[in-house]
């Protein structure tokens, strides 16, 4: 008697002490299911008993309602804390410098670059290649090397200075202003460049200005034709084809516009070599600038709250 007295009395201040889950009809239910369930395990532990061990082991590895409850509330708490996290995240790598996208392997990076540099070069001198061969035997086909040649005479230095410090200065702009635009150059940059050397980005920026304009501009614009409607076509189609890897729209967008630009660049000069620099140069220049903006930025964030 004195026992169930005590076990009475610690009842009574179970309920009215807060409890995990709410006082209601259902939580004295639940509290006197559980402790139900306690004074079962602690008849089986006890010597000369005979119940079934297992009986309990089932009923150890039932999970309670208010348990799952309070698993759903972990997650959606933990789910919270991910994306607080993520925006934390984006502030200090606009702050700091400290990125949130995991850069590529160094060799990966390389090996992928060189790779699709290869092919769309071979794709633009086969189109070319082949479009001559074309109109020499009397096909009606454009002559992409004769409508977009390689001139390069000096005076062509000039607009395609002119359009590097166009693009490089609209982009600079862009990534203040446009968050869209500014996310995606951030994945890519930080994705691509992060494990990159210095001597690496020279590589992979004029591997693939030299690579995309032979394909781009000296082949797909000429056949399309030497007017606005192949600079416009041939942009559209090179922005379209930047969509990828995590980039948004914005991102596509951007690269029709600069298509466009080196494809007037390249009719302005009849000359295949100035938008193969530009488009290099331009390149080397936004990597150049992404990698100062990263070092020159403070690590210390202890004094940020």
């Amino acid at each position: 008697m004195p026992v169930d007295m005590a076990t009475t009395t610690v009842s009574i201040r179970q309920l009215l002490a807060p409890t995990p889950y709410p006082r209601s009809r259902y939580g004295i239910v639940a509290l006197a299911k559980s402790e139900r369930t306690q004074k079962r395990k602690t008849r089986i532990s006890s010597p000369g008993k005979g119940f079934d061990s297992n009986l309990d082991k089932r009923n150890s590895d039932r999970v309670a309602p208010w348990e799952e409850a309070s698993e759903h509330s972990t997650r959606d708490i933990s789910l919270n804390s991910a994306l607080e996290d993520d925006d934390d995240q984006r502030m200090l790598s606009q702050t700091t410098g400290v990125s949130k996208y995991v850069p590529f392997e160094r060799s990966i990076v390389m090996k992928s670059c060189i790779g699709t540099s290869a092919a769309l070069a071979v794709a633009g001198f086969l189109v070319r290649q082949a479009s001559h061969t074309a109109a020499t035997n009397g096909w009606a086909v454009p002559d992409c090397t004769l409508l977009m040649p390689y001139t390069t005479e000096l005076w062509h230095t000039i607009p395609t200075v002119g359009v590097v410090a166009l693009v490089s200065g609209l982009r600079q702009i862009l990534i203040r202003v446009w968050p869209d635009f500014a996310e995606s150059s951030e994945r890519s940059n930080s994705q691509v460049l992060g494990n990159l050397k210095a001597v690496d980005y020279f590589t992979i920026s004029y591997l693939s200005g030299i690579s995309e304009e032979l394909l781009f501009r000296g082949g797909l614009l000429p056949l399309i034709g030497t007017d606005w409607r192949g600079v416009l076509a041939a942009g559209i189609i090179f922005g379209v084809l930047h969509i990828s890897g995590g980039r948004k729209p914005a991102f596509g967008i951007w690269a029709s516009f600069v298509g466009i630009i080196y494809g007037t660049l390249g009719l302005y000069t009849h000359d295949l070599a100035a938008p193969m620099a530009a488009h290099s140069a331009a390149n080397l220049l936004a990597a150049g600038l992404w990698k100062y903006s990263k070092d020159s930025k403070p690590t210390d964030i202890s004094n940020l709250s």
